[in-house]
């Protein structure tokens, strides 16, 4: 039930280079790439990176990191989401902070509501 809701909020990501942050075992993941992304996955729990990987890669870089210290280069996204995954971080300021920081001027950040 939520996973079509959360599609129906996103913009076209086709071409577009994506963070899915909180990708827990990479379902909504793999359906993004499959929509034309091209997407960097990030998990606080190896578990489910190691998980996301299992189930095939299929060019997305799964990485094991925390939201509230993002490993990547401000403006590196297009566009990031978080499915239902913010209301479990630590530091919801601080992650909210990264996001912004790593999604470009023209991106479009997504947690399920917010849509910039």
């Amino acid at each position: 039930m939520n996973t079509p809701a959360f599609f129906e909020l996103l913009p076209p990501v086709d071409g577009l280079v994506c963070l899915d942050l909180g990708c827990g075992e990479g379902h909504n993941t793999r359906l993004l790439a499959g929509k034309g992304a091209r997407i960097a996955a990030l998990d606080i729990a190896e578990s489910f990176v190691a998980a996301a990987t299992q189930a095939g890669r299929g060019g997305i870089c799964y990485l094991v990191g925390d939201g509230a210290a993002l490993p990547f280069r401000a403006s590196s996204f297009d566009a990031v989401t978080a499915f239902m995954s913010l209301m479990d971080v630590a530091e919801p300021e601080r992650t909210l902070s990264e996001v912004t920081r790593v999604c470009g001027p023209a991106g479009s950040c997504s947690s399920r509501s917010c849509i910039r």
